[in-house]
């Protein structure tokens, strides 16, 4: 363990400290913490029960993403509207609900004009029970989904030649290959195979935080894949046998696993000596918040305040959202896995780290953090780190030893 730990830290210094450092102009590097934003935009303050303010701006969380269009009813007009199917009353209606920061009108409201079209089109739809979190309801055309199919497949050659470069383990036609995470669809997986693996797939739907709208079925209908879907959880003991593995792989699917540590020892069980693992996750700590349910008002809010708080501000704020926000926050989400915590695992678990890699955040938000915004977040957050903030996404590869 002590080497492999020496071994990881060369590693980190090699892959990461030398990105974190470079996008980090020097003129700017002493003005990191002295930047102030205008608060212009300014609506209200949100005192947490520890009395710190946090600004409520009018503007900022839907700079960040399209948080509105996580919600199913939402997703479906939007969809709808989108291939011009939309009447100009739902069309108005559609940009009232979106409002400036958060969904304006109750979720039944929102279904009773989803309802008709749900009659009307029901041949569009995945599923017509519109889940409350969800996106992507409508089937695609085959066309739109060998487009995605390829583009992920030819992702995927790139990474298989970064693999084979780094180690004589190189992949094989033929070989084993699970990929964590199909609620989208699974026209990933679907692209492992079309490259010439024999492709798994495994997910348990956050926990059961979502429904699953069974669209990996409908894209496997379209395409005639003989990929595997799974339903299971891979911090239990799945149903993949001991050295069957030569590849796992996961995008965006880290954050939302409870127990890190029993995943990476599941993966370990399963994969093959000599084999790798590759995961790109989005961090809860970085200035969108993960994931847009727990995105607030302004920068790093949500890193400002305890559990507690961030309830009572999504029920203040946004109530609208919020019982159907909270439970996936909660089961989904997890504002402990920073960096340091992840690495430290993934060497627990018996891995040799090859690569990683991060994300820099954009200068436009980097720029926004603050004194007061870091002392608040390391009081609150043990372990997080000033790099945990700055950065938007981690990758890294590891490898399980030979012998």
């Amino acid at each position: 363990m002590e080497r492999f730990l020496k071994n990881l830290s060369n590693v980190v210094k090699a892959q990461v400290g030398k990105r974190v450092l470079k996008w980090l102009p020097p003129q700017k590097r002493t003005e990191l913490f002295n930047v102030r934003t205008p608060d212009e935009n300014l609506e209200d303050v949100f005192e947490t029960s520890d009395g710190r303010k946090i600004p409520v701006w009018r503007n900022y969380r839907y700079s960040l993403k399209k948080c509105w269009s996580v919600f199913g009813p939402m997703a479906a007009l939007s969809e709808l509207n989108g291939r011009g199917l939309l009447a100009p009353d739902d069309q108005a209606f559609l940009k009232k609900a979106i409002g400036y920061r958060t969904v304006t009108e109750p979720f039944s409201v929102i279904r009773e004009r989803v309802r008709p079209y749900l009659e009307k089109y029901a041949d569009l739809f995945v599923t017509t029970d519109i889940p409350d979190i969800g996106k992507r309801l409508l089937i695609p055309s085959k066309e739109k989904t060998e487009s995605i199919i390829n583009l992920k497949a030819a992702q995927h050659r790139i990474l298989m030649n970064k693999i084979a470069r780094l180690s004589d383990v190189a992949p094989k036609e033929g070989d084993d290959v699970l990929e964590i995470g199909y609620t989208s669809g699974g026209e990933s997986i679907i692209a492992f195979e079309r490259i010439g693996f024999k492709a798994h797939g495994i997910d348990n739907f956050y926990y059961d935080a979502v429904k699953s709208t069974s669209r990996h079925d409908v894209i496997r209908d379209q395409t005639g894949t003989k990929v595997n879907f799974v339903v299971g959880d891979v911090t239990t003991k799945t149903v993949f046998a001991e050295n069957s593995l030569f590849f796992i792989y996961s995008l965006s699917v880290l954050e939302h696993v409870a127990d890190i540590p029993a995943a990476f020892r599941e993966m370990y069980r399963i994969l093959k000596p000599g084999g790798f693992m590759m995961h790109r996750y989005d961090p809860f700590f970085h200035v969108g918040g993960a994931h847009s349910h727990a995105s607030l008002d302004s920068p790093w809010a949500h890193m400002r305040m305890n559990d507690a708080d961030l309830e009572r501000y999504l029920w203040q704020y946004r109530p609208n959202e919020a019982d159907v926000s909270l439970p996936w926050i909660k089961n989904a989400l997890n504002r402990r896995h920073h960096l340091n915590f992840v690495q430290t695992e993934v060497a627990k678990a018996g891995f040799n780290v090859r690569l990683w890699e991060l994300e820099p955040i954009a200068d436009r938000y980097r720029d926004q953090l603050s004194a007061e915004i870091v002392r608040d977040v390391m009081s609150i957050n043990q372990g997080v780190t000033v790099t945990d903030l700055t950065h938007m996404a981690s990758s890294f590869i590891a490898q399980k030893p030979l012998n």
